[in-house]
């Protein structure tokens, strides 16, 4: 790639990753915590406390290897905020190369390079990618599900046997994300398998080579999960990886169905509202770009196995979390809008702005606060159950940290932290006797600004520090403004550069 065919994407993914490292934070989540201390644990024998095991696949221990031997290597006694911030890129950095990979992606499907960057920027600041670059978790397997789609149509509408490699090393590292990784790489190689032998007549020669080299690429890949599973897990496959009875329970699928489509606290477009105007133009968009259309099959199938069979399909977790992977493939319909945003109607450019702007506002409710605040906080409320977080508003995530906004400006105006309160209404003439209270809940514990430098402004305070920050941590947040300041500028002028 020429090198001045670099510069927006480079200048993309430096403000990308500057804008989502400032809105991380010091507080692990999920089974990040665990993998962390499991890294610490096997490289230097030390731990975060966390002895439980993790259900994190290799690709996501392997990321914090390089930041755990940084932490362990600064001198003692020097650097210590950094070793409490040692761990606050990571995320940020993988969610950076999943927006990467999207623009990777919508180049491959014939979008012009001002169109990429754009559908990078709602990606990243309209859709639930910017809240889940600090909560972890999916960013990986959504990483390699995106480049292995981008990479094996790379291949299929250009082959090289260097292509087909990087299309199986891109399938097999997703193998290697989440157990679920493997069904992912197996569906989409299915997909691209179909799309090759639609494409490939009177290639038969080169494609035996390059499937050799895929499935060299891919034995390789099955034994490095099978002997990592065994290593880690105690078992070649699962091991005490996940209780797979519980996982895979049978439940009503409509009932899923519904709750993603639908539900007040779990719908993929209450939570993405700009995925809903993706969605109504898929249809166009696959008649446009037919070559996507065996992958979007797959990546059907995915979300209805997903949907079919999974008993912690809606969880607490933030949105509909297992549906990661399906944000940046719903945001490349987008596209077609902006292609044509000077020639579009009045009433479309304000549709497509209000959802992009209710898409905005939720990522920002969604970073200010820590991602245990609602689960933690609520957990004690009888009606806190996988129905009542789908179904009841009153339980609804985003109403929860709305509320956690308003406390947060009561104090900050020098007012005081303000409960959440849940009121049950009764049918009038079945109404218990006496009718309970409603129910409050302290918050003045979680409506704090969930950013790290906001932590290690508290706790340089608690050691009495001489400045707001300590130095190391301030000129870490100074560069990361810096270089959001410069990736804006560089991005903007390089959207607007005539050709792009």
């Amino acid at each position: 790639m020429p090198t001045h065919r670099l510069r927006l994407p480079l200048a993309l993914g430096l403000l990308v990753f500057c804008v989502f490292s400032l809105t991380s934070s010091t507080h692990p989540y999920g089974y990040e915590g665990p993998t962390i201390s499991y890294v610490e644990r096997t490289l230097f024998g030390t731990g975060a406390g966390l002895k439980e095991d993790s259900v994190a696949g290799l690709v996501d221990r392997l990321a914090y290897v390089p930041f755990v031997i940084g932490k362990h290597t600064l001198a003692p006694g020097r650097g210590e905020s950094l070793r409490r911030i040692a761990y606050v890129l990571v995320q940020p950095s993988i969610a950076t190369l999943v927006c990467l990979a999207l623009y990777g992606l919508a180049r491959q499907v014939r979008y012009r390079r001002s169109t990429a960057a754009r559908l990078v920027l709602v990606a990243a600041g309209a859709t639930m990618l910017w809240p889940y670059s600090k909560f972890g978790m999916e960013n990986h397997q959504t990483l390699w599900t995106v480049a292995g789609t981008w990479l094996f149509l790379r291949y299929a509408m250009h082959p090289s046997a260097g292509r087909a490699a990087l299309a199986a090393a891109a399938l097999g590292t997703l193998a290697l994300t989440k157990l679920s990784g493997v069904l992912h790489a197996a569906v989409l190689f299915a997909a691209g398998a179909a799309l090759v032998l639609r494409l490939g007549a009177g290639r038969w020669p080169s494609l035996r080579r390059d499937l050799a080299i895929g499935l060299a690429v891919g034995a390789a890949a099955l034994a490095i999960l099978l002997v990592s599973n065994r290593l880690i897990y105690g078992g070649w496959l699962l091991g005490g990886r996940y209780e797979i009875g519980i996982e895979y329970s049978p439940r009503l699928w409509w009932n899923s169905a519904l709750g993603l489509l639908v539900g007040p606290g779990k719908s993929l477009f209450v939570f993405n509202p700009p995925l809903l105007l993706g969605a109504a133009l898929l249809p166009r968009f696959l008649r446009r770009s037919p070559e996507l259309r065996p992958f979007a099959w797959a990546l059907l199938a995915l979300t209805l196995f997903y949907v079919c069979g999974l008993y912690w399909f809606f969880e607490e977790s933030w949105g509909p979390r297992r549906m990661h992977f399906l944000v940046p493939f719903l945001v490349l319909p987008l596209g077609l809008w902006l292609d044509e945003w000077k020639t579009l109607g009045g009433r479309k450019r304000i549709l497509a702005g209000g959802l992009l702007a209710l898409g905005v506002g939720t990522q920002v409710l969604a970073v200010c606060f820590s991602y245990a605040a609602h689960p933690w906080t609520l957990r004690r409320h009888p009606s806190y159950s996988m129905e009542g977080i789908t179904w009841n508003p009153r339980l609804n995530a985003l109403v929860f940290n709305a509320h956690l906004l308003r406390s947060l400006l009561s104090r900050a105006t020098g007012g005081p932290s303000l409960p959440f309160v849940i009121e049950d209404h009764y049918i009038p003439w079945n109404s218990p006797h006496p009718v309970p209270r409603p129910r409050r809940f302290d918050v003045s514990r979680e409506d704090h600004l969930d950013f790290w430098w906001e932590q290690e402004r508290v706790e340089w305070s608690k050691i009495g520090g001489d400045f707001w920050f300590d130095q190391d941590a301030a000129w870490v947040a100074i560069l990361l403004f810096a270089g959001a300041l410069t990736g804006g500028v560089s991005t903007a002028r390089a959207v607007r550069r005539p050709g792009s």
